[in-house]
């Protein structure tokens, strides 16, 4: 070792050891200032690793997440360094919180493949859950909540949050038979809004097997155990109006459509209300013009000529009575 190359160690060394006694002195702050020094003067230092390091974990401490990401971002292109997995999991972190789900979606893939412990397997899952549910990608989605849901030590919380993806993935790949168990599920095991979701969409499916009456019932169940969620509660009425009208009670329908429209919770229910009774007003419509053309049919007589087939005979108008005739005078 040549002595400029020894001199230039021992200068590295010695900055860095004077920027690692102010992290250890407790002085986040001061410590940012430190290692940024330090950093600006050796920037292929000996110590840029830890130095980075440390500098994350001050500025994470200071609430400076973005001025941390930088930190964490120079350990993560460096490979094989002590300190890249955790590097990776706040940048993955902050890459969502950022909405940049595809970059925190290879973080997350990237923290997986390197973790061993099993909360932070289980925590790298739920992020590229989430970010595969952010990105619309369903496959991956229910991959990943498939996983998280058949793990035997998981936190409820997150059980229930792959249950949900699941239900409402299967839903929307219409699995109907996988929607209903998942929601079932839910009904049974979650509370408050995801068990007012959960028997919306129960409502949804028994209408889908024209068992109105049954999810007309079951509409009546969310009602009465979950009063306070209005949200469900309007869009289960309008499956209910709908039901109602399969069902051939038109009163009831036209009742339930009203109130929704009256109680004017949102524009878009109270549209769909508006929409849906315009499609029973039509329906109705065309089925009555059907029944008078039937009727009009019905009361025309009908003969069979063996040339021309079947014809429309003309019914005769109805003549007036004739006037008794006057007596001739002779």
């Amino acid at each position: 070792i040549s002595f400029v190359d020894f001199k230039q160690s021992t200068l590295d060394s010695t900055a860095y050891d004077a920027a690692f006694d102010v992290y250890a002195g407790g002085d986040c702050m001061q410590t940012l200032k430190a290692m940024d020094a330090y950093l600006s003067r050796f920037p292929l230092g000996l110590f840029k690793v830890p130095a980075n390091y440390y500098a994350a974990q001050c500025a994470e401490k200071l609430e400076l997440f973005s001025r941390a990401a930088e930190y964490y971002e120079v350990l993560v292109q460096l490979p094989s360094n002590p300190y890249r997995k955790p590097a990776l999991r706040f940048t993955a972190e902050k890459a969502y919180i950022d909405s940049n789900y595809a970059l925190a979606r290879n973080r997350f893939d990237e923290w997986l493949a390197m973790e061993t412990n099993e909360g932070q397997i289980n925590l790298a899952l739920a992020g590229l859950m989430r970010c595969a549910e952010k990105l619309g990608d369903r496959p991956a989605l229910i991959t990943y909540a498939e996983q998280i849901e058949q793990k035997q030590s998981i936190d409820k919380e997150l059980r229930e949050e792959a249950q949900l993806n699941l239900a409402r993935s299967f839903y929307a790949s219409e699995k109907w038979n996988k929607a209903a168990t998942y929601y079932g599920i839910i009904r049974e095991k979650s509370s408050g809004n995801k068990k007012a979701e959960a028997y919306y969409f129960e409502a949804l499916l028994l209408q889908r097997m024209a068992q109105y009456d049954s999810s007309n019932a079951h509409i009546n169940k969310m009602i009465e155990a979950l009063p306070t969620f209005k949200e469900w509660k309007m869009r289960s009425l309008l499956v209910m109006a709908r039901n109602f009208w399969k069902l051939d009670d038109i009163f009831q329908a036209q009742y339930v459509i009203d109130f929704i429209i009256e109680s004017k919770f949102s524009e878009d229910l109270s549209s769909d209300a508006a929409d849906l009774k315009e499609e029973i007003n039509n329906a109705e419509a065309r089925a009555l013009k059907e029944k008078e053309k039937l009727l009009e049919a019905q009361a025309s007589p009908i003969s069979l000529d063996p040339e021309s087939g079947l014809q429309i005979i003309d019914i005769p108008e109805e003549q007036e009575p004739l006037e008794e005739p006057e007596l001739i005078k002779r």
